[in-house]
C-alpha cells in the first residue's frame, strides 16, 4: 500500500510541475529575434566594377573572379532602422589587403531596402557610400537550385573615385548574391 501511495504522490507532483505556466517559471529557452532580423544574415556575393552611374563596365564583370561573403547585422541599439553591412573577404583578398576595398558601415534600413551616404567606415575611417541596397525574399537560387533570399547593393568610395577610375577603370562595385544556406552542396 505504501508503494501505491508513493507512486500516486510522485505522479501528482510531476503532473503539478508539468502544468506550471511559462509565465510563472519563465521561458528560459525562448530566444527573441533582432529588430533587423528580416535583413540580417550571411551572404555569398559577387562584385562587378561599375561606373559613377551604376552601370557595369565591360571587362569588369565578376571583378574578383569568384564569390565572397558579406554580413548584414543589427546595431548595438537593435534599431529597426539601422544595420551594419560588412564584407568578410575583400580586405584580405586583394593585393596587399588594400584597405580601400574592405568595409563595415552602418546603413539606414527601410523595410528590406538600405543605403548610406558617405558614411565613415568602421575599420579604416574612409568614406563609403552604399546605394540601391535591397533584399528580396525568395529572389535568388542556390547552387542546388533551391530558392533563397537575394541581396544587391552598390558600393562607392567618394574619397578614392579618382584613384579607382584611373587605376582600375571603375568608380565602385555592384555587389549581389544569395543568403548563405549552410548546406555543403551550395558552398
Amino acid at each position: 500500500m505504501k508503494k501505491v501511495l508513493y507512486t500516486v504522490m510522485l505522479f501528482a507532483g510531476v503532473a503539478m510541475l508539468s502544468s506550471c505556466d511559462d509565465e510563472f517559471l519563465g521561458d528560459k529557452d525562448a530566444v527573441g529575434g533582432t529588430a533587423t532580423e528580416a535583413s540580417a544574415g550571411e551572404w555569398y556575393v559577387w562584385a562587378d566594377g561599375i561606373d559613377a552611374n551604376g552601370d557595369v563596365i565591360d571587362g569588369y564583370e565578376d571583378f574578383y573572379g569568384g564569390r565572397f561573403k558579406v554580413l548584414t547585422f543589427n546595431t548595438v541599439e537593435n534599431s529597426s532602422t539601422k544595420m551594419f553591412v560588412q564584407d568578410t573577404d575583400l580586405s584580405t583578398f586583394l593585393i596587399g589587403g588594400n584597405p580601400y576595398y574592405g568595409f563595415q558601415v552602418e546603413c539606414t534600413v527601410n523595410g528590406l531596402s538600405f543605403s548610406t551616404d558617405a558614411t565613415e567606415d568602421v575599420w579604416y575611417g574612409k568614406a563609403i557610400t552604399i546605394k540601391n541596397g535591397k533584399i528580396i525574399k525568395n529572389g535568388g537560387h542556390q547552387n542546388n537550385g533551391s530558392v533563397a533570399d537575394s541581396i544587391s547593393f552598390e558600393v562607392y568610395y567618394p574619397d578614392a573615385n579618382e584613384y579607382y577610375t584611373n587605376a582600375y577603370g571603375h568608380a565602385g562595385y555592384r555587389i549581389y548574391g544569395v543568403r548563405y544556406s549552410g548546406l555543403e552542396e551550395n558552398d
